[in-house]
């Protein structure tokens, strides 16, 4: 089988119908005025120089013209898409419908097509029927288009290999004059160079759309991130800054701008100096810095490391800054949390080895020491509960009494009851007063109002007015068994009289006949968080 050069069809494959793909008139003048020619020379010449262009552009309009200008029948554009080894593929067609060129197979590398396919020179044919080139074609195939006059002109990259041909037919012999061969050698240059440059402009246009959609991803992740992040250069200037850095700064043109056009300088000065510290040692840099933001000083923990550039060199800093303020007033709060917790766990601990050793030296029978050092544990652990509750706080006096008496409470009998104003213990006050009302109740029951059916406790408690309001509690017991003064101090008189001492108040035992009466005092201040007159009856 043989090929044609001009289109590489096989010989004796099926081709469309010629009256379906020429078109044009079905003669040709071959005369036509210099001044014609010169101005679509001119008008060919100003498309390729044409800076708008891109590649398609160009070798569709400079097909179709230089059909024109040489007067072809019609004429072709194959481009190169082979890289290492030359491979060509119809690029744009005019004179004759593209579509019918599809069932054609691609350029053979003939005789007459070898110097194109090389970019070696021009081929201009007058008649390829008697052209001994052509010798082994073995002519055209059957319904191929009239081929006779033949031009072929490489077109070459500045690097010299074939970029492409233009390929100009005409189904009559001698169209094709050396003028003809010289303009479009000469438009095959500047092809060329119009390809490079668009191949060039097109390939700027990509890279272009890539640090586009490359700068549109990074706004996008960094601004998606709660942390202030930010890029300076080595004078200071902002390149990059998120829109947290923004709302922070109340401002969205900080390119080009340092710290100093939107921070106290006392606050700037320090962001410099660790901006240069990162970038003459080279290190990451993680430390604490203060800003001003909506008035206020905000801490921010920020870590910042050197921006290296292409040829290693430092040309700046990247910095990720956090509002640290929160998680400082966290860790504040920690760390005098755990200086409390050890100071009461020492005072408990002093607590209870004082309880220990007063309960020991109150306690003549030995197998008694352990439900009377428990049961006041026991009174120690319930104002506790009350304090967590309130966490440490403080609570109220009420609650603290009736914490005690509850478990003394009958439904058909009111046994005891609580009159005063409300009144908030500090932490202090509440353990200690709290002991006093837990050996209050414990001798009740053992020994007085509680202690038998019929009797009866009043608790009663009020403000005193003055220079230095102090609390009055007064615990009176009625009905109970005679009452009559001890031999000798137990402990929990001893305690009654320490923890008023303790508070700067006192406190006094009335050994009545129908009862136990306890007055107890102490300034306000000492023992409250805070107080109010909400009296309660109950």
């Amino acid at each position: 089988m043989t090929s044609c050069p001009f289109t590489g069809q096989s010989k004796g494959a099926p081709a469309p119908d010629l009256a379906r793909v020429v078109s044009g008139a079905t003669t040709y003048p071959s005369a036509r005025s210099d001044l014609s020619v010169l101005q679509k020379y001119n008008e060919i010449c100003q498309v390729l120089l044409s800076p708008d262009l891109n590649t398609y552009e160009i070798i569709t309009r400079l097909t179709e013209n230089s059909v024109e200008l040489v007067g072809a029948e019609f004429g072709a554009y194959f481009q190169n898409v082979g890289d290492d080894v030359p491979e060509w593929a119809l690029f744009a067609m005019h004179g004759a419908a593209k579509e019918a060129f599809e069932v054609l197979g691609k350029p053979r590398i003939t005789e007459l097509f070898q110097p194109t396919y090389h970019g070696a020179n021009v081929v201009r044919s007058d008649d390829i029927a008697a052209d001994a080139r052509s010798g082994s074609m073995g002519g055209l195939p059957r319904g191929h288009l009239p081929v006779r006059s033949y031009l072929a002109v490489p077109v070459l990259r500045r690097s010299g290999t074939v970029q492409g041909a233009l390929l100009f037919a005409h189904r009559l012999t001698h169209q094709f004059t050396e003028e003809s061969e010289v303009m479009v050698t000469n438009l095959a240059t500047l092809t060329a160079i119009a390809l490079d440059n668009a191949e060039r402009f097109e390939s700027l246009q990509r890279e272009v759309e890539e640090r586009r959609r490359a700068q549109h991803l990074l706004r996008s992740v960094i601004d998606s991130v709660s942390d202030m992040i930010y890029v300076k250069d080595c004078q200071g200037r902002f390149v990059v800054a998120n829109r947290i850095v923004e709302k922070a700064l109340k401002s969205d043109d900080l390119v080009g701008k340092t710290d100093y056009d939107f921070a106290a300088k006392e606050f700037a000065n320090v962001f410099q100096t660790n901006d240069a510290w990162v970038r003459e040692n080279r290190q990451l840099l993680i430390t604490e810095e203060i800003l001003e933001v909506d008035g206020k000083p905000v801490v921010f923990q920020s870590s910042k490391m050197p921006w290296i550039g292409p040829n290693g060199n430092v040309i700046g800093i990247v910095g990720v800054s956090r509002d640290f303020s929160e998680t400082k007033r966290t860790q504040e709060t920690e760390k005098l949390l755990l200086d409390e917790l050890n100071h009461r766990v020492k005072n408990t601990l002093a607590t209870i080895q004082s309880l220990a050793v007063q309960t020991l030296r109150s306690t003549p029978e030995p197998e008694q020491f352990g439900p009377n050092f428990l049961g006041r544990l026991q009174g120690i652990a319930l104002t506790h509960n009350i304090l967590t509750e309130a966490s440490w706080s403080g609570a109220k006096l009420e609650d603290v009494i009736r914490a005690e008496l509850i478990p003394y409470h009958t439904e058909n009998m009111n046994r005891w009851t609580v009159n005063g104003p409300q009144v908030e213990l500090n932490p202090a006050a509440t353990t200690s007063i709290g002991m006093i009302i837990h050996e209050l109740v414990t001798n009740a029951v053992k020994y007085g109002a509680l202690a038998v059916h019929g009797g009866h406790l009043n608790v009663d408690w009020k403000i005193g007015c003055g220079d230095d309001p102090c609390l009055n509690l007064e615990w009176i017991e009625r009905d109970g068994p005679s009452v009559a003064m001890p031999t000798r101090s137990g402990f929990g008189t001893r305690l009654l009289k320490s923890i008023a001492n303790q508070f700067g108040g006192t406190a006094t035992l009335k050994y009545d006949p129908g009862g136990l009466v306890c007055v107890f005092n102490a300034p306000l201040t000492e023992i409250t968080a805070k107080s109010s007159v909400q009296f309660s009856h109950r």
